[in-house]
């Protein structure tokens, strides 16, 4: 659960919840009045210019759709369409509230959940597994007992090398080719509040971690191996 996200939204209607008492009184109608909430909620509905920024999705609000229903309905009603029609503005206008708190919401979580550091997506070193996926896994590698002490010497690092792209994709000999992350790390959790879910594999001396997510992989590489039987050749 991404825990930030969640507040944003949550500030973001404590600010509409004010417009509506400072509107309601200027009208003189009452903000109990269930009408005025229904009339913003139609009004949050408009036609979205979608577009990815930042590995994130932004919707802005071009055309206020919401409005023109409402319009449609009230406006042959005497007095109804004036009554309201600012609460159907504020709904529309709220897409961009929501769309700022969203926007300034981005630095803090990055602040908070950096993608350069491996405990953002592994927060329970103690708790983690090591499993073979891969034939080429040795038996006896897998113990993590080095995990929790290693854990803040990963650092990120380059995914692809040039040994590994050769081994991998000119190797003649199908057989002689070894998987290299032959183990999942199972039963971890991602920093709380991050809302991260994640694979992460090891690699076969025990030395690097990649972190695959829903959006990008993110590879981290120490200096020691964090289980048994890894070495640095294999």
């Amino acid at each position: 659960m991404d825990i930030l996200h969640y507040i944003t939204i949550l500030l973001s209607w404590l600010i509409i919840f004010v417009f509506i008492l400072k509107i309601a009184k200027k009208k003189e109608i009452s903000w109990k009045n269930w009408r005025l909430y229904v009339v913003l909620l139609l009004g949050l509905f408009s036609i979205d210019y979608t577009f990815s920024f930042l590995e994130r999705k932004i919707s802005i609000a071009i055309f206020p759709l919401g409005m023109w229903i409402l319009y449609i309905f009230l406006h042959k009603k005497e007095g109804a369409w004036l009554k309201y029609r600012t609460f159907a503005w504020l709904g529309f206008w709220s897409n961009y509230l929501f769309l700022m708190t969203y926007l300034f919401s981005w630095p803090i979580y990055y602040l908070l959940y950096p993608s350069e550091d491996l405990a953002t997506y592994l927060s329970n070193p103690e708790e983690v597994r090591v499993i073979a996926i891969h034939p080429t896994a040795k038996e006896q590698s897998k113990e993590t007992g080095a995990l929790k002490k290693e854990l803040p010497e990963f650092k990120r690092d380059e995914f692809f090398t040039v040994e590994w792209y050769n081994e991998t994709y000119f190797n003649s000999d199908s057989t002689k080719a070894k998987e290299r992350f032959p183990y999942l790390l199972v039963d971890h959790k991602s920093k709380w509040g991050s809302g991260i879910e994640s694979t992460i594999y090891l690699e076969k001396d025990g030395k690097g971690v990649l972190v695959s997510t829903s959006k990008n992989q993110y590879y981290f590489r120490s200096d020691h191996s964090i289980i048994k039987g890894g070495s640095n050749d294999e």
